[in-house]
């Protein structure tokens, strides 16, 4: 159950990045293209494609690890007891 819900973290950090890469692509398809009619037409992905997707897995995993951090609870827990307060006596 908890690496079920790990990875649901991880998947959500994938749909994060693709949100992010689609705001982008509006953006540059509502303010550059219609002012610089560059329509990288030359452009071409196939050598960056193991690249983008080792990107992919790395931002998966790490969601992985971050959902298991929280799912089990070790990111809330403290590392050391704080120190008893000392009162001072005049």
């Amino acid at each position: 159950m908890i690496a079920f819900e790990s990875f649901g973290f991880g998947a959500s950090a994938i749909l994060i990045v693709i949100a992010a890469v689609l705001v982008v692509v509006g953006f540059y398809v509502q303010v550059i293209w219609p002012l610089t009619d560059w329509d990288m037409v030359d452009v071409s992905l196939e050598a960056w494609e193991p690249a983008l997707q080792a990107v992919l897995l790395l931002i998966f995993f790490a969601g992985t690890a971050v959902g298991f951090s929280m799912v089990t609870g070790a990111a809330f827990r403290k590392k050391t007891p704080p120190a008893p307060a000392r009162r001072v006596s005049r």
